[in-house]
């Protein structure tokens, strides 16, 4: 998909532009960082961990303002008020929502 997206144009953006994209939006990265995991880089950019991680007992690794977060209830929020989306998810039916 991402050399597909290259090739075709609409995946323009350098892994570089993700952090600075980052900060203006509010997302914290705390021990991560973007881009090619090693013997996988023709796959495109990953988010690896650059610290240990102690299940329950350590910071976040990273942190997402709650509008960035796509949930069921956001979805069936944005539904009341756009009609192409409500009649969308009337016909996908309970399939959309696994």
């Amino acid at each position: 998909m991402i050399r597909r997206g290259r090739a075709q144009g609409w995946l323009k953006l350098p892994v570089s532009a993700i952090k600075p994209w980052a900060d203006v939006n509010g997302i914290d990265f705390n021990g991560i960082k973007v881009g090619p995991l090693a013997g996988f880089e023709e796959r495109g950019s990953t988010i690896i961990a650059q610290r240990a991680v102690e299940g329950g007992e350590d910071t976040p690794l990273m942190t997402i303002p709650q509008e960035f977060v796509l949930s069921l209830e956001y979805v069936e929020g944005q539904a009341k008020v756009d009609q192409n989306l409500r009649q969308l998810l009337a016909a996908i039916g309970d399939y959309g929502r696994v």
